[in-house]
């Protein structure tokens, strides 16, 4: 067997071709943020400002800025535990790819290793 002959039983390597792929999980996680949900952030933000201008109250105005950095930082913490969880998930997935890919290269030089073998015993036998 040649590799990259059309001619060839790619049965004999279980049917296994070579194709770019990109990485899926089957993780349930939501991705990050979209652009939409920051700009409905970013709403609400320029509206709880406006508010805390319009107040003649001093109190009021922090406690608003209090509520707003709390809110944003509890999404910030929320949507960094998504990624971190789907960058787990990715890594998950490349670890377990790393050694099927390994798998199937020591296979490949066992079977080249044995076909080496076996061509030069025949050859010496036909000589």
């Amino acid at each position: 067997m040649v590799f990259g002959d059309d001619d060839d039983n790619d049965e004999a390597l279980g049917g296994f071709t070579y194709s770019p792929f990109q990485i899926r999980t089957e993780s349930k996680h939501e991705p990050s943020a979209t652009n939409e949900q920051l700009k409905s952030l970013h709403e609400k933000i320029h509206q709880l400002l406006l508010a805390s201008k319009a107040s003649s109250s001093d109190a009021y105005s922090k406690a608003a800025i209090d509520s707003l950095f709390e809110r944003i930082t509890k999404e910030h913490g929320a949507n960094a535990e998504k990624t971190n969880m789907v960058v787990d998930d990715s890594a998950e997935v490349c670890k377990l790819m790393t050694e099927k890919v390994n798998k199937l290269i020591t296979e490949t030089i066992s079977f080249m290793e044995n076909f080496q073998t076996t061509f030069n015993n025949n050859t010496k036998n036909a000589n």
